[in-house]
């Protein structure tokens, strides 16, 4: 799965975009596994016949500690700021909920600063946090661990994702062909219109899930679609992806039009949430 490690430099790192670079020495390798900013997804040395992943090298432990407390640092500082930022967001939206006098909880701006504010900041808080302690708890068995899980993220960003490609692909041109012809105009012509569904336009369940109500809605779908499709494409292969977010993506479109008659449905959630299923089946198994 690793790549073989090259001639000349006893020591050496890979970095996330194919870098190498070679020291003579294993102290220069530990100074740039502990202390450099860009990604470290290999390294060499003469007791290997090929690249490692870095937990692979006990002697690199503590480096390794440093560099994941600094990173563990860095994700904190930046969690922090969202925090305070979407925090102070989502306290205006509802100031100016109750200025119009709609409850919150009715008002979409609230849910979707409530939801950056989860996403962005408060998840990324608490995982920075898990971060930093497992940083101070790495020890030789934990290290094993984490060199098991390199091993399969780097297997995993190697992985051919074609269907995962294409359907961001189609949500995309989805979107642009939206802001093209405004939100009004595209949820007429390809949304779930329910009276016009009811009507025989069945077909509105196959294009209802490309489009979308606001970019956040986009980004946050195509966030995920990218994050679980790539996951499942790699673990399950593209037919068991395609077959589940077709099957959801129908399956929810025909709920919402029974349990949501009166309001216009969009957005890909549905299947979205069907490569969840397909997932955690699958990994559970």
């Amino acid at each position: 799965m690793y790549p073989e490690k090259p001639a000349g430099s006893a020591y050496g790192s890979l970095s996330g975009k194919n870098r190498q670079t070679g020291f003579d020495g294993f102290e220069g390798l530990e100074a740039h596994v502990g202390s450099s900013r860009e990604s470290v997804a290999a390294v060499w040395t003469p007791e290997a016949e090929q690249m490692v992943p870095p937990e692979a090298v006990p002697a690199l432990l503590e480096a390794l500690r440093k560099r994941f407390l600094d990173l563990a640092a860095l994700s904190w500082a930046d969690a922090r700021r969202n925090t305070i930022i979407f925090a102070l967001v989502l306290g205006w939206t509802v100031a100016y909920a109750f200025s119009q006098g709609i409850p919150p909880q009715e008002s979409q701006n609230v849910g979707l600063a409530g939801i950056l504010l989860l996403v962005l900041g408060l998840i990324p808080l608490y995982e920075s946090w898990k971060s930093r302690r497992s940083a101070w708890e790495l020890g030789p068995e934990s290290l094993a661990a984490e060199a098991e899980e390199s091993r399969f993220d780097y297997w995993l960003h190697k992985q051919r994702v074609p269907v995962t490609i294409y359907l961001l692909f189609l949500m995309l041109f989805a979107g642009v062909a939206q802001v093209w012809t405004g939100l009004d105009a595209s949820l007429n012509a390809a949304g779930l219109v329910k009276d016009r569904y009811a009507g025989g336009e069945w077909w509105r369940l196959l294009t209802a899930p490309f489009l979308h109500g606001n970019p956040l809605h986009w980004i946050l779908n195509a966030a995920a679609l990218w994050y679980l499709g790539r996951r499942s494409e790699s673990l399950a292969r593209w037919p068991h992806l395609a077959l589940s977010f077709l099957l959801a993506m129908v399956t929810g479109g025909l709920a919402t039009a029974h349990y949501i008659p009166d309001r216009p449905s969009l957005g890909a959630s549905g299947g979205v949430l069907g490569v969840l299923g397909l997932l955690m089946v699958f990994e559970l198994l």
